[in-house]
């Protein structure tokens, strides 16, 4: 899913529904149980949003953040299993975070950050390391869900340097 899940973000509940919806065959059932867990706290998070603010519910970048940490569960779980020699559950977290990672976008690394970070840095007109968090933030904004804040501090704080 690498290029339809950076050039598609603007649809992802409606890409997971859709690939449980085509994922109706047995040998699927992993796959699919991931998807119908993701599925299911993204409407926890839509039923909390509409109680609190009466908003219709979640929107794409929260529904990355939710995939993100379900990602990030099924390693630990997969970590936990292996060191209790449960190697068959191991690898079924691990090819369950690896089919939700696919719907996450890619994110950024290599030139593209570079470019990416070359482009804050020159708009914001920075110059020094006192201007690390306003360009960090303005990264994030303009790259939502595609760099830790770590990463994206990093690379500032490397172009800012130099």
């Amino acid at each position: 899913m690498g290029e339809a899940s950076q050039t598609n973000m603007g649809c992802l509940r409606s890409r997971l529904q859709a690939a449980l919806t085509d994922g109706r065959d047995k040998s699927l059932e992993p796959r699919n149980r991931a998807i119908r867990l993701a599925l299911c706290a993204i409407k926890d998070l839509d039923a909390f949003a509409r109680r609190e603010d009466g908003c219709v519910g979640c929107e794409d970048t929260e529904i990355a953040e939710v995939l993100q940490t379900l990602v990030t569960e099924r390693l630990a779980a997969a970590q936990e299993h292996e060191a209790e020699g449960r190697i068959v559950e191991a690898e079924a977290e691990r090819d369950e975070a690896a089919f939700l990672e696919g719907f996450l976008p890619q994110p950024l690394s290599g030139a593209e950050l570079r470019e990416a970070v070359a482009s804050v840095v020159s708009d914001l007109k920075a110059a020094s390391l006192k201007d690390v968090g306003r360009c960090v933030t303005a990264l994030k904004a303009r790259y939502p869900g595609r760099l830790t804040p770590a990463k994206a501090n990093a690379a500032i704080r490397n172009a800012l340097a130099s």
